[in-house]
């Protein structure tokens, strides 16, 4: 398992989600958007960095992020925009595995300025590549 990969991950995203949004990211606006994604983005980065394989540092972070939805729980709607948004950060680690941290800070950043505003859960299943969010 992954522990402190999975800590460090999160110190640096809950920082930089701070420093960029203040107390906004704790919202289900644009900035939560971005943390979600982050997050994942730096969860499967450190995994990777530690000698996992982009496979594995994917499957892990997924693993680690569902965990949390389901120990935190949360409506409905909130709930699939944080596990969709959980998907674009690992997308984008997919994707782009050797960005630095603050590079993938600034993709997910102009990622979540053009994130999508939606009112319901289906609406999601048509969206693929782009953050969802819920407050505007």
């Amino acid at each position: 398992m992954a522990i402190l990969p999975t800590l460090s991950a999160t110190k640096v995203c809950m920082q930089t989600a701070d420093q960029w949004y203040g107390k906004a990211h704790h919202l289900n606006g644009k900035a939560n958007a971005f943390r979600h994604a982050y997050w994942n983005y730096c969860i499967a980065k450190n995994c990777y960095n530690k000698s996992y394989t982009i496979e594995h540092s994917l499957q892990y972070s997924k693993w680690i992020t569902d965990w949390h939805e389901k120990a935190f729980p949360n409506r409905d709607l909130p709930r699939a925009m944080d596990l969709h948004n959980n998907k674009i950060g690992r997308l984008l680690f997919k994707s782009h595995p050797n960005l630095s941290l603050e590079q993938a800070a600034e993709k997910c950043r102009i990622l979540a300025e053009q994130s999508v505003f939606i009112k319901s859960v289906p609406e999601i299943k048509n969206i693929k590549n782009q953050m969802v969010h819920i407050v505007k």
